[in-house]
């Protein structure tokens, strides 16, 4: 089943804290590391997307009480997503792309690095997306039923 279960909302909503703060400390790491590992070669996405994760369990942690917090659930994963993949677009295409007449790219460490952190990005991507659709839908069965009475 695509949507998740209440319970499994419940335990995103209670660790929204651990999402964010893992994020936070997962997006900083570069800066800390020496250059050849560092902020010179930084690809911060997942990092991004775990930060984005725990703020949405903090933002829809009323999903059952708040009528209406569907739009918020479905405006928020549209805007996020519309920037994670403009930001991952324009990564890939100044590691990867190259102009007519040149050579092609050989993949390097900047490249790999990039792969593996926008295919664990997109992962988390689909995990929030869930949780958002499933707060969504039962958010705004909530809303059409206090609208009925």
């Amino acid at each position: 089943m695509f949507l998740l279960t209440e319970a499994k909302l419940d335990r995103i909503i209670w660790n929204r804290n651990r999402l964010f703060l893992g994020g936070l400390i997962i997006f900083l790491i570069p800066f800390f590391l020496p250059k050849p590992w560092g902020i010179s070669v930084s690809a911060p996405f997942t990092g991004f997307m775990l930060m984005s994760f725990g703020v949405y369990a903090f933002a829809f942690r009323s999903w059952r009480s708040n009528p209406g917090l569907w739009m918020l659930a479905v405006f928020i994963t549209l805007a996020n997503g519309a920037c994670l993949f403009f930001y991952e677009y324009e990564q890939y295409k100044s590691l990867f792309v190259v102009e007519p007449g040149k050579p092609a790219r050989p993949l390097n460490w900047n490249g790999l690095k990039f792969v593996l952190d926008s295919t664990l990005a997109l992962l988390i991507y689909s995990r929030v997306v869930k949780f958002a659709a499933t707060v969504s839908i039962e958010n705004w069965k909530i809303t059409k039923e206090l609208k009925r009475k």
